[in-house]
């Protein structure tokens, strides 16, 4: 994937999904979320009587003129502030898995495009990546436009292996223990407790899943004759493939197998009041940013 072949639309994508929170944020520096804590200026919020926030330099007289006890009343204001995102990619094996699209390819863009976005915003962003049982901590928390080129790159030039979830909650317990938002792209390839394990570990956090699924490996190809039939079956877990004679009954089976495992784990989601961005073989940018927008705390 080259910046020349993917550099518009990963910049295209970063535009789209700009974030807005609808709670509160508690940074200090200026930006462009709202805030926990009041300044000088801002967004107005209300207006306090002058001994709940003894500041005359927001005295509002008209309120104060017009008050029937005559006690003074000042303006507040809520002061914008920043937030860092830090992007965590699942780089397990089975995300090698490839049928109708190029997943690891997607994560790749997706990291990418989550920091110019956060650019965008005028956020920090951070890029961690999970091997398994391994924990990468690939780029420390900054900004800066370069970050949307590092981050996809990054994540490329790293080869998915390995299984287990302890590099994931290693990295949810090395995050700030104040709160922040966290972007977990992942295949989703793991058993509900497992999933169940890694939402209880992201627990404290404004955490969004992005969901990767291919189509083709949600499928049994088994060609063009009828069946019974031979098909190349991927292990979704370590990528590994094999040839497998299939009847009829064996395809209805897998194919509902699959179907409970996605309902299970989005029953698990559900459970944590968590829900996934899906993709679904490629990025629908306007379906990817509507859905994002609505599961924005």
């Amino acid at each position: 994937m080259s910046s020349e072949a993917d550099g518009p639309g990963l910049a295209a994508l970063g535009r789209a999904i700009v974030w807005k929170f609808r709670r509160r944020q508690a940074g200090v520096r200026p930006g462009a979320h709202r805030g926990r804590f009041a300044g000088a200026d801002g967004l107005f919020t209300d207006l306090a009587p002058i001994l709940a926030c003894p500041d005359p330099r927001r005295l509002d007289l008209r309120r104060s003129v017009v008050d029937p006890f005559g006690m003074p009343a000042v303006r507040r204001f809520e002061l914008p502030t920043t937030v860092t995102v830090h992007v965590v990619v699942d780089l397990s094996a089975s995300l090698a898995s490839r049928g109708a699209s190029d997943r690891h390819r997607l994560a790749a863009l997706l990291a990418g495009a989550f920091a110019e976005a956060a650019h965008a915003c005028g956020d920090a962003s951070a890029l961690a990546v999970a091997l398994g049982s391994e924990a990468e901590f690939a780029l420390p928390p900054g900004r800066g436009r370069e970050r949307t080129a590092a981050f996809r790159d990054t994540v490329l030039s790293v080869r998915p292996s390995g299984t287990g979830i302890e590099g994931l909650l290693g990295i949810a317990a090395a995050l700030p223990r104040r709160r922040t938002l966290v972007v977990l792209i992942s295949d989703m390839e793991l058993a509900p407790t497992d999933l169940d394990a890694v939402l209880a570990a992201f627990d404290g956090h404004a955490l969004i899943p992005v969901w990767l699924r291919d189509s083709a490996l949600e499928a049994v190809d088994t060609g063009t004759g009828p069946l019974p039939g031979i098909a190349r079956m991927q292990d979704p877990e370590t990528g590994r493939t094999a040839l497998v004679v299939l009847g009829r009954r064996r395809v209805e089976a897998w194919r509902a197998g699959r179907e409970r495992r996605r309902e299970e784990l989005h029953a698990v989601l559900a459970s944590r009041g968590r829900e996934a961005v899906t993709v679904l073989d490629r990025v629908q940018v306007a379906a990817f940013a509507e859905t994002l927008a609505r599961v924005l705390p």
